[in-house]
């Protein structure tokens, strides 16, 4: 959510609900895990993301790039033991568009990543490590919370998971994960509106109607808010969380 924040001119924030085969098991037939994640969408239309320069690099190197982008190709659910399965299937795919970025083995040029099961470049632990933190502090701040307002309605209905395909994802509007927010405090609350005042005029620009459905009324339903409502115990935190710095 810091991240969709920031670039809140540029990219749809939304809810996605993602079904995963778990790598280390062997068994076709085991349960899939249920993930909650906030992602970028942009205009499907355009079939490019509206972050990529003309000469096909990303523009945000220097403005706080995403970091599932900078962690790419590894993931950060996974154990660093398995990263090298992660990179075997990364390669598979790469393969399918005639690019070949990842190679098993070691080639002038590149850097490696894994060797014998262990993530060995340094950049890439770091980042590993950021990125699981991050994924920590979205399920204390919303994740667990949005998981039991869905709970009733989809995730104790398997026909309604089965609808998910096997390591696909379901994308949905971001408004329950703002609701959430936005009950943490009241300048929790305002970002949130701020949020969706650039969300909304992002949204019209990309005629993306549904979005601006969904969105117009929660921003009206969180102005009317009792700005005098009791903060969260978690208030301060997720203040700190959202980069709410005091004013000087």
């Amino acid at each position: 959510m810091p991240e969709l924040f920031h670039h809140q001119h540029r990219f749809i924030g939304r809810l996605a609900i993602r079904r995963v085969r778990r790598l280390e098991s062997s068994d076709p037939n085991a349960p899939l895990d249920v993930l909650l994640v906030t992602h970028a969408w942009h205009d499907e239309r355009r079939a490019r993301c509206p972050a990529l320069a003309d000469d096909g690099r990303c523009s945000l190197e220097a403005d706080r790039k995403p970091l599932v982008c900078t962690l790419a190709p590894l993931d950060a659910l996974v154990p660093d033991a398995l990263q090298a399965r992660v990179l075997a299937v990364r390669a598979r795919d790469a393969a399918f568009f005639e690019a070949d970025c990842l190679v098993t083995g070691e080639r002038p040029g590149f850097a490696p990543l894994v060797r014998r099961l262990r993530v060995v470049d340094l950049e890439a632990q770091r980042t590993l490590a950021r990125r699981r933190e991050a994924l920590a502090l979205e399920k204390r701040f919303w994740g667990t919370h949005v998981f039991r307002l869905l709970e009733p309605g989809l995730f104790s209905q398997p026909a309604e998971l089965a609808k998910i395909p096997p390591d696909g994802f379901m994308s949905l509007s971001i408004a329950p994960v703002l609701m959430v927010v936005a009950e943490a405090s009241t300048r929790c609350r305002a970002r949130c509106v701020e949020y969706l005042d650039a969300q909304l005029a992002l949204a019209r620009k990309l005629e993306l109607d549904d979005v601006v459905r969904t969105h117009a009324p929660l921003r009206d339903a969180m102005l009317r808010r009792d700005a005098g409502a009791p903060a969260r115990p978690l208030a301060a935190d997720a203040e700190a969380w959202l980069g709410l710095t005091e004013a000087a």
